[in-house]
């Protein structure tokens, strides 16, 4: 039975995570991955699963986004990452939301996990993301950290029940890849916002944010593990700000020549042309 739904992954270097995220999405009526030139096995899995695999040099997380949107022939759109699973009981709300036809966009709240626990302080239980929405004049803002899909001025918004899981930590090593990406990202975003790094704000912020995320968003009720996140956090604050004081707010991840596009495996009816960038190959991201 159709859905009128289709999945959109963007990976890179995603073969741990990704099998189990894909198997959760064979309720939907079509799978596209956009790939950032893994160089592990993320593309063989994806090709096990997905209806159209794509790898294209990465400009940015929400300027991928909209590419793989482009290429999906579905009305609705439902964006996951690989670190994220949908559950048996989410698909079941997500068929029937959908089905009613009552509102054009979904927030799914997430159920986080750090380390292999649940955490539901710090915050974490309110944190929601806006991923199941109608494509037509659905378009990700110009950031490089925190993007979120903007939706036509008028757009029917309601949130679901259940949650999507996502498991972002689970290792040091990507724990540490993660905080120096979006560190970077987010010292980049507040320079282009006109922000200057200061001394009191390197000092202050990462002990605001622990206070906050600790005693008053309840990080303490999950033990050892939501110590270490809040601590984790202000790490993240303190480094970010320390970039910023530095002036080091390049991304250093933008291509600086042709955006390269590869379509490595499509098995629909009618394969999907990534045309703005298949047809304009000498134009920079």
């Amino acid at each position: 039975m159709s859905t009128g739904i289709g999945a959109l992954v963007i990976t890179k270097n995603e073969e741990v995570a990704l099998e189990d995220c894909l198997r959760s999405l064979t309720f939907c009526d079509e799978i596209v991955v956009v790939d950032s030139f893994s160089a592990d096995g993320t593309v063989d899995l994806a090709r096990r699963y997905a209806d159209l695999v794509v790898q294209r040099d990465f400009v940015d997380f929400g300027e991928q986004k909209d590419f793989g949107l482009s290429l999906l022939g579905t009305p609705w759109a439902l964006v996951v990452d690989a670190d994220e699973r949908v559950s048996t009981a989410l698909a079941a709300e997500i068929r029937a939301r959908v089905g009613a036809g009552s509102h054009d966009g979904f927030w799914l709240y997430r159920r986080n996990r750090f380390f292999g626990r649940e955490i539901r302080g710090a915050g974490w239980k309110r944190d929601r993301v806006l991923r199941l929405f109608l494509r037509e004049g659905a378009r990700h803002p110009d950031r490089w950290v925190h993007e979120e899909v903007a939706l036509p001025t008028g757009a029917r918004i309601a949130a679901c029940s259940e949650r999507l899981d996502h498991f972002s930590y689970d290792d040091w090593p990507s724990t540490f890849g993660r905080l120096l990406s979006y560190t970077s990202r987010g010292a980049a975003e507040r320079s282009r916002s006109g922000l200057h790094g200061s001394g009191w704000r390197m000092g202050s912020k990462p002990l605001g944010r622990f206070l906050r995320q600790y005693l008053v968003q309840g990080g303490w009720k999950d033990g050892l593990h939501g110590y270490v996140l809040c601590v984790w956090s202000a790490i993240g604050v303190f480094v970010r700000e320390a970039k910023l004081c530095a002036g080091e707010t390049k991304i250093p991840s933008a291509p600086s020549g042709p955006v390269r596009v590869e379509v490595v495996h499509d098995t629909r009816d009618t394969r999907a042309t990534p045309s703005r960038d298949a047809t304009q190959e000498g134009d920079s991201a």
